[in-house]
């Protein structure tokens, strides 16, 4: 359980098997959490790929398409600035 000031969200840890003959085809680690509740397995789910580097924009609209959830995020590192 993840807890906040505003409430406790439920964490599932995740991976999606896509078996297709094209780009895609692979394992995609990710995290589910209900968010907006107090009660589990109710509220919003949202489905976060923690580690999108090797990801193209094309497969995470793929796999945005594929989780069917209202809201997917993709976790990148920062870019360096000079």
């Amino acid at each position: 359980m993840i807890s906040d000031k505003t409430g406790t969200s439920e964490y599932r840890s995740w991976s999606l098997r896509i078996i297709k003959k094209n780009k895609m085809s692979g394992t995609y680690e990710f995290v589910q959490l209900d968010v907006f509740t107090r009660t589990p397995l109710t509220g919003n789910p949202l489905a976060i790929f923690t580690d999108a580097r090797r990801l193209t924009d094309q497969q995470m609209q793929a796999l945005a398409r594929e989780m069917n959830l209202s809201e997917t995020t993709f976790v990148l590192p920062r870019r360096a600035t000079s």
